[in-house]
């Protein structure tokens, strides 16, 4: 196994800039949106709203709150432990790692800080909603979606 600093720094700018994107925009939406019965109609498919979520993806389990933290622990220990061992990672591939550990980090911090994740992005189709999602949502879902395209055989 061997350190590569551009691996090193890639996976970690990923991590830290969704980190930091993702605090920042629920910080900025909680002064938005500061009610949990109001959202604001950006366009006639999606609002930002006030949602906690404490459950797991899309509220699921949302009655077994704090082994939820362990289990995110213990994720970005995995990807972390497979970015160090798999030798011939992609530069694009330790990226999408970082931007996955970024999104878990960014949801533990509100898990951490308030007991529950805060949701804000609610896209829908007349009364039909999506539920409510946030930025490290995103990255989390769209960068194994990538790592699955990128490393299939």
């Amino acid at each position: 196994m061997s350190f590569s600093f551009k691996k090193f720094l890639l996976f970690f700018s990923g991590a830290g800039g969704v980190l930091l994107i993702d605090q920042q925009t629920k910080s900025w939406v909680l002064c938005l949106v500061p009610d949990r019965l109001s959202s604001l109609t950006v366009t006639p498919y999606f609002n930002i709203v006030h949602v906690w979520n404490r459950g797991v993806s899309f509220g699921l389990l949302k009655y077994i709150n704090t082994v939820w933290v362990f289990v995110g622990f213990v994720c970005i220990a995995v990807i972390f432990f497979i970015w160090c061992t798999y030798k011939e990672a992609l530069y694009k591939g330790v990226l999408l790692y970082g931007t996955i550990t970024g999104g878990a980090l960014g949801n533990i911090t509100d898990r951490l800080m308030h007991g529950a994740v805060f949701d804000f992005l609610d896209f829908h189709w007349g009364t039909a909603h999506f539920p409510a999602f946030n930025f490290a949502d995103a990255c989390i879902s769209t960068g194994a979606v990538l790592l699955a395209l990128l490393y299939r055989r």
